[in-house]
């Protein structure tokens, strides 16, 4: 997926310690390490560094972006605002995005336990999945995301000596995508199917494909 990811590291204190957090981007995929609170290639990783945003701070959009608007269904429905502590942890971390955390949308997809919030921002859109005792996030920028999608995964903390495997894969992509195919994916199924651009995978893979509708 061509994505340029942004990663709150602040997160990694609201995350349980039984988890590893994956950031989907371009060419491979971050992983960071909830103990030790470094990141390292992921298996099969291209070894893809996470893009920071601008440390300026942005105000808040007033409106959804139209950019953001054509590219995703979601984003034209009626918004809902996440809970304020999730408001509170990025908002400190998330200043140079210009998040507007009262136009967001709360996304179930289809068999994920976890509630999935998607929020526009300036030239950003970002996503936050609630998780026990906490949650994690991961960003795009809207050509980014628009283009192809923005995901997060969750890995199982792994042996020593032997790489983390990916739990679960949820994220959102633009409006004509019907699935997403993970190449490689030793713990779910290679295909995981679209909902009001939404979707969940068990597993996952750093090798993706958007599967668009006629194609």
């Amino acid at each position: 997926m061509q994505t340029a990811g942004a990663l709150d590291l602040t997160r990694l204190r609201m995350v349980p310690m039984a988890l590893l957090v994956l950031l989907g981007i371009a060419i491979g995929a971050t992983l960071i390490s909830i103990d030790a609170g470094k990141s390292s290639p992921a298996q099969g990783a291209g070894g893809a560094t996470a893009a920071k945003p601008s440390p300026q701070k942005v105000a808040p959009v007033a409106e959804v972006e139209a950019a953001q608007h054509q590219a995703f269904a979601l984003l034209r429905g009626p918004s809902e605002a996440p809970p304020a502590w999730i408001r509170r942890s990025m908002s400190t971390s998330h200043t140079g995005q210009g998040l507007n955390f009262d136009l967001a949308q709360k996304v179930a997809p289809a068999g994920s336990d976890h509630v999935v919030w998607v929020i526009p921002g300036s030239g950003w859109i970002c996503l936050f999945v609630e998780l026990d005792g906490g949650g994690g996030s991961s960003c795009d920028t809207t050509q980014g995301a628009s283009a192809d999608g923005l995901d997060l995964s969750l890995a199982a903390p792994s042996a020593a000596g032997q790489p983390s495997r990916i739990e679960s894969t949820v994220g959102i992509v633009p409006d004509g995508v019907e699935a997403v195919r993970f190449k490689g994916n030793e713990n779910g199924p290679e295909v995981a199917t679209v909902s009001e651009n939404a979707y969940f995978v068990n597993g996952g893979s750093s090798r993706q494909a958007l599967v668009r509708g006629g194609s």
